[in-house]
This record gives C-alpha cells, sequence and structure tokens, in this order.
C-alpha cells in the first residue's frame, strides 16, 4: 500500500514507519477509543515523510467502540489527499479505501 521500495517494506515490517499509521487498542484495553482515532486522524492531516502516500492500518476494525467508529466514518467521508485506510477484522478485511484528488 505504500510502495514497493524496499526501504519502506523493510520500515513498516518493523513497524516504525513514520508515513504508517496503526490503530490498536491501547494495553490492557480491548477496545481502541475515540482519543486514538483523534490522534491518527490528527497525524493523518501532514504530508507523507518517506513515501507518497500515507496508510491507517486498522488490524481489528470490530474493537472499534461506537464512538471511534463514528470519529473514523467521517474522515472516510472527507479523507485527507494520498491517504489510503485498511480496516482489518479478526476474520478477513472489513474495507480498503484509498482516496485520490485529482492528478499528483
Amino acid at each position: 500500500m505504500l510502495s514497493e521500495r524496499p526501504r519502506d517494506r523493510a520500515l513498516a515490517e518493523r513497524g516504525v514507519h513514520p508515513d504508517v499509521i496503526e490503530l490498536a487498542a491501547e494495553d490492557g484495553k480491548e477496545k481502541i477509543g475515540i482519543d486514538q482515532v483523534r490522534e491518527a486522524i490528527r497525524a493523518a492531516q501532514f504530508s507523507p515523510v518517506e513515501s507518497d502516500r500515507k496508510v491507517c492500518l486498522v488490524p481489528r476494525a470490530e474493537s472499534l467502540t461506537v464512538e471511534a467508529a463514528n470519529g473514523l466514518l467521517k474522515t472516510l467521508e472527507e479523507p485527507p489527499r494520498g491517504m489510503v485506510f485498511a480496516l482489518l477484522a479478526e476474520h478477513g478485511v472489513v474495507a480498503e479505501v484509498e482516496f485520490s484528488w485529482g492528478a499528483t
């Protein structure tokens, strides 16, 4: 989703890519809360650092609280340019959404 460049792949696999935003439940919690979504939305507003785009990965989308899911939905309705969202669930992909507004 980021690119095919080896550096991007290596950083993403190590979990340190600056253009990958991962939404996961905090330690000791089962649900992803609205504060985590707000933080991810804020980070998504900045331009990519290493890649051509940013990726917001939600590995367990079913663990979003209702409030968090609604907050994320607002961003999906009006996404930042060059942002890719990958929502996964325990039993597969919920959605993969890429937005582009005109030529980049």
